[in-house]
């Protein structure tokens, strides 16, 4: 959802809201699909694969986010430092506090899971431009 709240907010519409849409929905019918039809094993590793590309999608979305948001100077240089400080802060702390079995999948979903964190920051301004230029 997060992706396709940032696509909505790129300007490119309903064509890209679509197709967004339309990857998730096949996303999900091919994992039913890889479920019933492949080993554990092949499960496992696709299901691993796919946690990465989700994972390096969300954090390509909130880093795009914020260009954007830094183009049209809705950031100052300083917020988007001290988001990025929070964002590594986030990041370390997690892996601080981390179980000692954790997968290595598990490394960039916390990268992920921390951008959305403070993706608000740069979603925000870009959102209220969007509405206004309505």
């Amino acid at each position: 959802m997060t992706n396709l709240s940032l696509i909505g907010l790129s300007g490119r519409g309903i064509r890209m809201v679509f197709l967004g849409v339309t990857g998730l929905v096949s996303y999900g019918i091919g994992m039913i699909l890889i479920k019933e039809v492949f080993s554990a094993e092949v499960q496992n590793q696709v299901f691993a694969i796919s946690l990465f590309l989700g994972s390096i999608t969300i954090v390509g979305g909130t880093l795009w986010a914020f260009m954007k948001a830094q183009r049209r100077e809705f950031l100052t240089h300083k917020a988007k430092y001290a988001s990025g400080i929070l964002w590594i802060a986030i990041v370390i702390l997690g892996i601080a506090i981390r179980p000692k079995d954790l997968p290595v999948v598990a490394y960039p979903m916390m990268l992920a899971f921390s951008a959305l964190v403070i993706l608000p920051l740069a979603a925000t301004p870009l959102a209220i431009a969007w509405n206004r230029h309505r």
